[in-house]
C-alpha cells in the first residue's frame, strides 16, 4: 500500500506483474490535506495531491496565458478551500481573476518611503558626474531621515517635488531640475501616492480579503519588481501565512527579488513563467514541484521531459517533484477541479476542507468501482456469447 523506491532486488519467477487502477494509485499520492489540480487524461478522474505541492516552491511553466490563468485559478480555489489567504500579482494584465483588483495608477499607488526614495536615487535619472551624485545623494539621505521621523513614514508626491524645487532655488544644481521631470512624469503615470488612502487600500486589502489581487500591468518592468518587492514587504508586516501567485518576466525581477520571493517567512510563492525566463534554471535548482505546460520549442533545461511534453495536448501538462513521489504524472485541466461545494464568502476550517475534498474523491471511487463492474459482467457476458 505504499511507493518506495525499487531497490534492484530481482524478483521471484512467480511474482505477478499487474497495472495498477488510477484510483488505488491516487490514494497513495493525494497526502493528508489534498487538493484537486485537474483530471486524468484516459478516464477523466480528478486528481488529487497534497497541499504540500503549494508549499515546495511550485514553479508553472507556460506559454499560453489562458493555461496559466486557469491553473492559477484552480490552485487559488483549493487555498481559499482551506480558508487561507492568496494574493495573485498580475503582471500583463491580459486576464482578469477578481471583479475588485487593486489596479496600479487607478486605485492604488506606491508611498514615497525610504525604499522608493533609494529607488528613486538609483533609477531616477543619470548622474553626469561622481559629484552631482554625490550632492544628490545627501540630499536624498536627509529624505530618508526626514520620512522616518514621520508618524506615518511616507511623504505625498507633490510635496517631495516641492522639496526639490526648493533646492534647486538654493543650490542651481542642474540635475534637481531632470529629477523633479522624471518625478512629475512618474506622477503623471499614477506611479506614486498622493495620499495615504492611494497605498493604504493595499494593507486593508490582505489584512480583510480571502483573496487580493493586484494588477500591476499598466507600469513598466522596473516599476513592476518594486511593486512585487513591496507587496512582500507588506506581508510581511501580517503574522498570517499567504500564498502568493506571481508571474514573472525577464524585465520584471532580478536575483534580489528572487531571494526576497523564497526567503520571505509567511508566504508560499507560486511562480508562473515562461521557458525562456532567464532564471529558469536557478528556479529548477530551488523549487521541489514543478507543474510543465507543452514548451514552444524543445527545452535544454527540461531535456529529460522533451518526450512528454512535445506529446502534449492544449490544455495538458505535467506535474512532477515532492508531491507526485517524483513520477511524472499527465493532468489535463478541468473546470471540474476549481468548483467549490459550499458558498463563496463561507470559510472552511482544514478539517471541513479535508472531508469535503475526501468525500468527493469517495464519490468519484464509488462510482469508478461501479462502472467497473458493469463493464466486467458486460465483458463477460460478450465472452459466453461468443
Amino acid at each position: 500500500g505504499v511507493i518506495t523506491t525499487y531497490s534492484g532486488t530481482i524478483p521471484a519467477i512467480n511474482s505477478a506483474i499487474s497495472n495498477i487502477n488510477s484510483i488505488d494509485f491516487l490514494k497513495l499520492i493525494q497526502g493528508q490535506n489534498p487538493i484537486l489540480i485537474g483530471e486524468f487524461i484516459e478516464n477523466d478522474l480528478l486528481v488529487s495531491l497534497d497541499k504540500s505541492l503549494l508549499e515546495n516552491k511550485l514553479v508553472i511553466c507556460s506559454e499560453n496565458q489562458e493555461n496559466s490563468d486557469l491553473m492559477i485559478k484552480t490552485l487559488n480555489r483549493q487555498i481559499k478551500n482551506y480558508g487561507k489567504k492568496t494574493v495573485i500579482i498580475d503582471t500583463d494584465g491580459e486576464s482578469i481573476f477578481d471583479k475588485n483588483a487593486l489596479v496600479m495608477s487607478d486605485n492604488f499607488r506606491l508611498p514615497i518611503n525610504n525604499q522608493i526614495i533609494n529607488f528613486i536615487y538609483e533609477n531616477g535619472l543619470e548622474y553626469k558626474s561622481a559629484r552631482s551624485k554625490a550632492i544628490l545623494q545627501e540630499t536624498f539621505l536627509e529624505l530618508n531621515y526626514y520620512i522616518s521621523s514621520l508618524e506615518e513614514p511616507y511623504i505625498p508626491v507633490n510635496k517631495f517635488i516641492d522639496i526639490l524645487e526648493k533646492q534647486y532655488n538654493e543650490s542651481k544644481l542642474p540635475e534637481l531640475v531632470l529629477l523633479k521631470n522624471t518625478l512629475i512624469k512618474f506622477n503623471d503615470a499614477g506611479i506614486f501616492a498622493r495620499n495615504i488612502m492611494e497605498y493604504k487600500n493595499l494593507f486593508d486589502s490582505l489584512l480583510n480579503n480571502q483573496t487580493t489581487v493586484i494588477d500591476i500591468s499598466q507600469v513598466d518592468d522596473i516599476i513592476q519588481r518594486e511593486v512585487i518587492s513591496y507587496v512582500y514587504d507588506l506581508i510581511k508586516e501580517i503574522s498570517e501565512d499567504y500564498y502568493v501567485f506571481v508571474k514573472l518576466t525577464n524585465g520584471n525581477s532580478d536575483k534580489k527579488l528572487l531571494k526576497q520571493v523564497f526567503s520571505s517567512k509567511n508566504t508560499y510563492s507560486i511562480i508562473t513563467c515562461s521557458y525562456t525566463y532567464k532564471y529558469l534554471t536557478e528556479l529548477k535548482k530551488i523549487s521541489k514541484d514543478l507543474i510543465l505546460f507543452t514548451p514552444l520549442i524543445q527545452q535544454q533545461d527540461f531535456a529529460s521531459y522533451n518526450t512528454f511534453l512535445t506529446t502534449l495536448g492544449r490544455t495538458e501538462f505535467v506535474v512532477y517533484g515532492q508531491a507526485t513521489q517524483f513520477m511524472p504524472l499527465i493532468v489535463k485541466l478541468s473546470e471540474r477541479a476549481k468548483i467549490m461545494s459550499v458558498a463563496p464568502q463561507t470559510t472552511l476550517t482544514p478539517e471541513d476542507a479535508q472531508r469535503m475534498v475526501q468525500k468527493q474523491l469517495k464519490e468519484q471511487q464509488q462510482r469508478y468501482q461501479a462502472e467497473k463492474i458493469q463493464q466486467e459482467a458486460y465483458q463477460q457476458q460478450q465472452q459466453m456469447s461468443q
